[in-house]
């Protein structure tokens, strides 16, 4: 699912990932408050405040985040149109907290030489919805699929596609199987890094500690995006991404 995250998405994800912890409040003196700097840590490193501001405000204009009033505390939110835009740009989202129904979709294809910018246009829509490569011009994935690749196929005038719903597609232990198929090592790697990164902060006080926990934010969400958010019944054990996301969250 790996794309280029922009300061606008980034701060919808945060929304996404923090709920309604984003409070609106300013200082006297014009300072952001401590709960809106919670989400301005979200946005990408150096990634100016009034810049921000001036998205924020844009967002509330579009109706992609709303204002609230909380125990007489005024906050912002992200409204049903911000998670439609999140769907759609990140659409696997949608799959994070629904338990697996044990089904795979299959999709595989025969697409000539003479028509390679469409093999390379499908293969990139596939990668983007989070699909491994189970071998060549056979890809796989846990959720069902079925209508968004229907719709982008239909689009796209594809005839060589095809797409199946399975019970099974591994013989051997699927979480070696996974393993194999998505880059799982390298991903786990990443989410061990930002822990350790974490860690250094411990030590870190004031705008130092501030400035290093804004970057860690931001490469969060980098990697949340390329992880393709397998079942857990395919993930190795002592899978750290749930570990980190919480620890995320009290930062």
């Amino acid at each position: 699912m790996a794309k280029l995250l922009t300061g606008r998405n980034k701060i919808l994800l945060g929304l996404a990932f923090l709920g309604d912890v984003f409070e609106e409040t300013r200082t006297l003196g014009g300072y952001i408050g401590y709960a809106y700097k919670t989400v301005y840590g979200f946005t990408p490193y150096k990634y100016r405040k009034q810049r921000y501001l001036e998205s924020v405000s844009k967002m509330i204009k579009t109706g992609h985040i709303e204002r609230i009033v909380k125990n007489n505390q005024p906050y912002l939110r992200l409204h049903s149109s911000g998670k439609k835009r999140l769907l759609r740009d990140f659409p696997i989202l949608k799959f994070q907290k629904k338990k697996w129904d044990r089904l795979w979709t299959i999709v595989i294809f025969d697409i000539a030489e003479v028509s390679s910018f469409q093999r390379r246009l499908l293969r990139t829509k596939l990668i983007e919805l989070g699909f491994g490569m189970y071998q060549r011009s056979v890809y796989i994935s846990p959720f069902n699929w079925v209508e968004d690749l229907r719709d982008f196929i239909d689009h796209r005038k594809f005839k060589e596609v095809r797409i199946f719903r399975a019970k099974e597609v591994f013989i051997n232990n699927p979480q070696e199987q996974a393993s194999q198929i998505w880059p799982l090592e390298q991903l786990e790697e990443e989410y061990n890094k930002l822990l350790e990164k974490i860690e250094k902060t411990r030590a870190k006080k004031g705008k130092e500690k501030e400035k290093m926990i804004k970057k860690i934010k931001s490469a969060y969400l980098d990697v949340l995006i390329s992880d393709p958010h397998l079942p857990k019944e395919l993930l190795p054990v002592n899978w750290p991404a749930e570990k980190i996301r919480k620890i995320i969250a009290q930062l």
